[in-house]
């Protein structure tokens, strides 16, 4: 998520479910079941959901994998938390 989020970086995230486009959220990968991403919410089809990358050169995200389930995302970022001894 260059340039909004470093490697190492924590983010704080809403578990209410509650998403607009645009917003940076916290979703379960559609295939590798141990991954969680941090995408940007784009638009999509009425029961499913864009989520693109920030940096598209780097980014697997909604051009590689698809849609994802409105309930493949988890919540809403709400922070950004620098690594420990930054910031």
């Amino acid at each position: 998520m260059l340039p909004l989020l470093a490697d190492g970086d924590e983010v704080l995230y809403r578990l209410d479910g509650h998403f607009e486009m645009g917003d940076i959220v916290v979703a379960h990968h559609p295939f590798k079941r141990d991954v969680m991403l941090i995408k940007q919410v784009a638009p999509g089809d009425d029961h499913r959901v864009r989520v693109l990358g920030l940096n598209p050169r780097q980014s697997t995200d909604s051009r590689s994998f698809g849609q994802l389930a409105r309930t493949a995302i988890v919540g809403r970022v709400t922070c950004r938390l620098p690594p420990e001894g930054e910031g």
